[in-house]
């Protein structure tokens, strides 16, 4: 992936099995545990604070906004085109479209910092 991995780009560890990830996303204790982290998203989403802690606790799954899903899938589709033909430079990690209900704008992308609570993947992959 030009610009980086996908793992690097959400901080994530490199290699884990998609049975992981998908732990990862859907674990309630991690995002209990990630929720400083996660407050990012409540902010640049607009998420309101029930639809968050509905979130946190497994109630509700990640948003999206039909119109949002159309417009950064159109844009993707623009990035591929623009890798396949070669004529403009695309927009690569960690730099990435930012689309909200206000704008869109490319921005650079800072994962949160997760540092020692990567300890509990190990303990989420042998659950």
């Amino acid at each position: 992936m030009p610009g980086g991995s996908v793992e690097d780009c959400f901080g994530l560890p490199r290699g884990l099995p998609y049975r992981i990830l998908k732990k990862i996303i859907e674990s309630p204790l991690l995002r209990k545990k990630f929720r400083k982290e996660l407050e990012l998203y409540r902010k640049e989403g607009g998420w309101r604070d029930e639809w968050f802690e509905d979130f946190l606790n497994t109630k509700v799954p990640l948003a999206q906004i039909c119109p949002m899903v159309y417009l950064t899938a159109s844009l993707a589709a623009l990035e591929v085109l623009k890798l396949v033909t070669g004529r403009l430079k695309p927009v690569i990690a960690p730099k990435h479209w930012c689309i909200t209900a206000s704008g869109a704008s490319i921005r650079e992308f800072r994962p949160p910092a997760v540092g020692s609570k990567l300890r509990l993947l190990g303990k989420l992959a042998r659950a």
